[in-house]
């Protein structure tokens, strides 16, 4: 009787477990844990692209090579201001502006028109001069370098190198104009060029009816450039040395626009040099070995390269004239 009471507790006991496995009010299985995603690295700071530098036209490497030959010229040519190039028309002429005091019992007019005069006769040799009126004007015989002035158009680029300092102009206009012995003015005797930089101008069928050209400044780079040893023989060796600056001021003159000579008093109008074509080429001055010039108001006209900072020694305004 007991054994019979135990086995039917057991056989209930089965299959109460039985029932409760089949409809899965048991315990549910445990699973396994899920793994955390590992953490991703934020990204650093990007590195500072490095700029590229403006691409530079052959042109513009052409002249600043030549700018470095134009510096080695101006120590060897006395009042030179540098060299105007119209790559677009051939034109290439150094710059002068001022030249051999006359000999002579002179006003201070007269002196400045005679010197002023034989710059522009001179050939490889364009008058660089200030009006207050017009600008900085350059100034050439219709024979000479400026014969195909007339060519330039509007457009077209232009350069003033002058060793330490190179000046990139477009022209604005072309027209005729008026050479009235005291200055230059449009065809209608005014000026109506307020903006521009430089003034280009040589006779036409005589001295009074003149071609001028007018250039605007688009750029302007500035050099550190050496002293040139020229040697003892008056030539251009080519050796680029450096030099303390001068404690007083040397001979000769840089051609700056402290180099003209200073009225005593307030001059009368100076009349503008003729361009008119020249019939005899006169011969070009010898070449003279030049120093530095200390100019009080202004500064050296020109610098030397000593390993410190010196800066650019600006002559007058900085303009070339």
């Amino acid at each position: 009787m007991k054994r019979r009471l135990l086995l039917s507790v057991l056989l209930i006991a089965a299959l109460l477990t039985g029932c409760a496995a089949k409809d899965g009010s048991g315990p549910a299985p445990t699973s396994a844990p899920t793994a955390e995603p590992a953490p991703t690295a934020s990204p650093g700071p990007s590195a500072t692209p490095t700029p590229t530098p403006e691409p530079v036209s052959p042109e513009v490497q052409a002249m600043r090579d030549k700018n470095e030959q134009v510096w080695r010229e101006m120590h060897n040519r006395d009042w030179m201001e540098g060299r105007l190039v119209i790559p677009s028309v051939g034109i290439d002429v150094a710059l002068f502006n001022w030249g051999p005091d006359p000999v002579g019992d002179y006003s201070t007019d007269k002196i400045v028109e005679i010197v002023r005069q034989e710059v522009v006769d001179r050939e490889d040799s364009a008058l660089l001069y200030y009006d207050d009126r017009v600008g900085n004007i350059i100034a050439d015989h219709s024979n000479q370098d400026f014969s195909v002035l007339s060519n330039v158009q509007v457009g077209d680029t232009a350069y003033i190198l002058s060793g330490d300092r190179m000046v990139t102009l477009e022209c604005g206009f072309v027209s005729d104009g008026v050479n009235t012995g005291y200055g230059i003015t449009d065809k209608d005797g005014g000026w109506n060029h307020p903006n521009t930089d430089y003034v280009l101008y040589t006779c036409l069928e005589d001295w009074t009816h003149i071609q001028i050209v007018g250039f605007e400044t688009k750029n302007e780079e500035f050099f550190q450039m050496a002293w040139i040893d020229v040697g003892d023989n008056n030539s251009n060796s080519g050796v680029v040395s450096t030099m303390s600056l001068p404690a007083d001021s040397g001979s000769g003159s840089s051609g700056a626009a402290s180099a003209t000579p200073a009225p005593t008093a307030t001059p009368s109008p100076t009349p503008a040099p003729t361009a008119q074509p020249t019939a005899e080429p006169q011969a070009a001055p010898a070449p003279a070995v030049q120093q530095p010039v200390y100019v009080e108001q202004y500064g050296y006209d020109i610098y030397a390269n000593t390993g410190e900072d010196y800066g650019y020694y600006p002559s007058g305004d900085g303009y070339l004239y």
